[in-house]
């Protein structure tokens, strides 16, 4: 064979791979949208700062197990991170890991379903006890199932695709979510045939179909393969990582600071339904409204939250959501000024701009994780991120305690007071993409990749 006809099968087998690829990304796109929406739906129905508040308000009448019930999505969901992060790296494949964590956290929803009709009212303690396990567990699952999660959609999904992925699943998720409040509002009404905590069950059941057909949709998509390191480290080689990750990489060091500074800042977010159920009386039927307030805003805020994610990047995401967060605290304390018949549906605004800008902020945050790791890196970047924001989880349970001492009202202030200070930090990350630089940000600098 000559060498043109050679040339011209070789450039033939590239364009046919590059449609293959085309083929596959369009696929892993619409997949993922998919998987976002119904997760969305799925999370309506157990939404911590709202339904899990209230569900545990009114079977303990304790704040501070409404905080520990808040921290366990946070701990949960972060402390496996960093032995998933040494177990991954120099993997190709992530998919087993994401099926086996979704697969874990659904189980654990099937069986809060049950344990809640089986225990009922015949033991609340014991209820609460084995739902707090089992919720924890849930949590845990998905902390093994996030870093192969992240790695799969930054293999699969171009950076210039990101914020509109991420936003378009929080736009038509928070949709469907209007009508999954105006169900949850029915569920919990006096209408429904099933009572306290029955109708809890219920929703429960609901969030693990919803969680099934979500983890399906991800786990058909095609997982690309790329580059790996050729083994795994020593656990404690790989824990020195994380120090060299902060000292050699500003955006990681300005990064772990504002998640750090705004974690204290949203410590009263799961106080805001306990607040409305206290000091202004609304019912828990009005808790599906407030949902389905929220989950509106959510779909007008995301077309915006596109918009600019794509035209200014994930930076400006963040600084704009973390001042709307800083407003939230305030407002909420301003509503018992209002004349008492209207401070119900004046409330309504804390989860309107709450829903919008914890949307935007996410985006944001998802966004900027993906492009500031290098690729060789993935795993162990994010998983020594989420790490070190562990012990900010149980932030919730402090607040709880807290609010033995003092105010809903001090503790809101508070809460504006750090918010404000977040935006400060946002302003200081960069907004460039270095997803794509294997090498020169691999703080390691290492060619030890197959």
């Amino acid at each position: 064979m000559s060498i043109f006809p050679r040339i011209l099968f070789w450039l033939n087998q590239r364009a046919s791979q590059k449609e293959v690829n085309n083929e596959y990304e369009e696929r892993n796109y619409r997949l993922a949208l998919l998987n976002g929406i119904l997760i969305r739906v799925a999370f309506r129905f157990v939404n911590s700062s709202m339904i899990l508040a209230a569900f545990v308000k009114q079977l303990t009448n304790s704040n501070i197990m409404v905080g520990l019930t808040s921290s366990a999505m946070g701990s949960g969901s972060v402390w496996p991170q960093l032995i998933m992060s040494n177990i991954l790296e120099h993997r190709p494949r992530k998919m087993p890991f994401y099926i086996l964590g979704a697969s874990l956290r659904v189980t654990c929803w099937f069986l809060i379903m049950l344990l809640t009709f089986f225990l009922g009212n015949k033991n609340h303690l014991t209820l609460f006890v084995l739902f707090y396990v089992l919720y924890f567990v849930s949590n845990s699952a998905m902390g093994i199932s996030i870093i192969p999660f992240q790695d799969i959609i930054a293999k699969s999904i171009p950076v210039k695709k990101r914020a509109r992925l991420f936003s378009l699943r929080a736009l038509i998720g928070g949709g469907f979510g209007v009508l999954a409040g105006f169900l949850i509002k029915y569920i919990l009404s006096e209408d429904f045939f099933l009572s306290f905590p029955y109708n809890y069950g219920f929703m429960f059941g609901l969030c693990a179909v919803m969680m099934t057909a979500s983890s399906t949709s991800f786990i058909i998509s095609k997982e690309p393969i790329q580059e790996v390191r050729k083994t795994r480290r020593p656990f404690w080689e790989h824990l020195k990582r994380g120090p060299r990750f902060l000292r050699n990489d500003p955006d990681y060091r300005n990064y772990l600071i504002l998640r750090m500074v705004s974690s204290f800042g949203i410590m009263s977010t799961p106080f805001y339904v306990p607040y409305a159920m206290d000091r202004i009386g609304v019912e828990a039927s009005t808790i599906g409204l407030y949902t389905s307030a929220g989950a509106m805003s959510a779909v007008v805020s995301n077309v915006l939250w596109a918009y600019v994610g794509e035209k200014y990047g994930s930076k400006y995401l963040i600084i704009v959501n973390s001042f709307l967060v800083s407003i939230v605290p305030i407002l909420a304390t301003s509503t018992r000024f209002f004349q008492q018949s209207h401070q119900a549906a004046i409330y309504a605004l804390v989860f309107i701009i709450i829903q919008a800008a914890f949307n935007g902020r996410g985006v944001g945050y998802m966004t900027f994780t993906l492009n500031m790791a290098p690729s060789l890196s993935r795993p162990t970047y994010l998983g020594f991120l989420n790490t070190m924001l562990f012990p900010l989880s149980f932030i919730p349970v402090l607040a709880g305690i807290l609010l033995k001492f003092i105010s809903y009202e001090t503790m809101f202030v508070f809460s504006a007071v750090l918010s404000f200070i977040s935006v400060y930090f946002a302003t200081r990350l960069s907004n460039v993409d270095k997803s794509d630089d294997i090498e020169s940000k691999d703080c390691d600098q290492e060619q030890d990749v197959s």
